[in-house]
């Protein structure tokens, strides 16, 4: 930033989404695909509570960051979420959080569910075929259930998950 010049000033809202809305962009494939798959504190793989929030005031991935940590901060005091996601659909911008229903926890890790429909997205995108993506993305995953084991606390979760 330049010397003299002021950063942005952000005036963000967040406004908890629920009922019917809440359903239908939980429902939606680039919701659903990516959701919460284990707990840290209890390692847990569900039952999880999603909380949806609709961030006002600010656009999708602001260059400097500033929103998100605006939005964790808030979270974080507000309702002790220890994991923050944020997505996007069409223009609204949105962030979310899970708990844990067996231990409470906020620590909830989030993944991304490689179902047949990404998995032809991703090898659309690659110009490669689905199996030969999947073939990487199961190496993948042997190659960092590897890592975990190897580390100290020998924990760790799959990163591929097919339906």
């Amino acid at each position: 930033m330049a010397p003299g010049k002021q950063p942005p000033q952000y005036r963000v809202t967040l406004e908890q989404v629920s009922g019917e809305e809440a359903d239908r962009l939980l429902g939606a494939a680039h919701f659903r695909d990516f959701h919460p798959v284990r707990c840290s504190a209890c390692q847990a793989d569900g039952p999880f509570e999603r909380r949806l929030f609709r961030i006002g005031g600010a656009r999708s991935r602001e260059p400097d960051g500033t929103v998100e940590v605006l939005v964790r901060a808030h979270l974080a005091r507000q309702y002790g979420a220890q994991h923050v996601f944020f997505r996007v659909d069409d223009t609204r911008y949105y962030a979310e959080t899970a708990r844990c229903v067996r231990c409470g926890s906020t620590a909830v890790v989030f993944d991304i569910e490689f179902t047949d429909e990404v998995l032809r997205k991703v090898a659309e995108l690659t110009g490669r075929s689905v199996d030969e993506v999947r073939s990487r993305l199961e190496e993948l995953t042997r190659a960092l259930e590897e890592q975990d084991r190897a580390r100290p606390s020998g924990r760790g979760g799959r990163l591929f998950r097919r339906r």
